[in-house]
């Protein structure tokens, strides 16, 4: 995620803190509602048993998460044209 602001932050100044709050309001959206998210189901390796949510701001990024007991783990922030079953089989 860092690099992703770093990224950002490199091309557009504004651009870089813009996508710092939208990945903090989206994981506090999840937070309160875990299960908005698509379930990882089919998806290979390490990812099957996650949850994704497609930020609206920056729907070329996606958050992959574990929902818990009383927790929400996020796993990952991605681009979506990453290559997400080599990603996840790989960590």
């Amino acid at each position: 995620m860092y690099e992703q602001v770093d990224y950002f932050a490199d091309h557009q100044p504004d651009l870089g803190r813009k996508f710092m709050q939208e990945v903090e309001a989206n994981i506090e959206l999840l937070s309160k509602s875990p299960f908005l998210g698509s379930s990882c189901i089919g998806m290979s390796g390490k990812a099957s048993d996650l949850r994704y949510w497609t930020m609206a701001a920056f729907p070329n990024h996606v958050i992959f998460y574990r929902t818990e007991p009383e927790q929400l783990t996020v796993v990952r922030i991605l681009h979506s044209s990453r290559n997400l079953d080599i990603l996840f089989d790989a960590s």
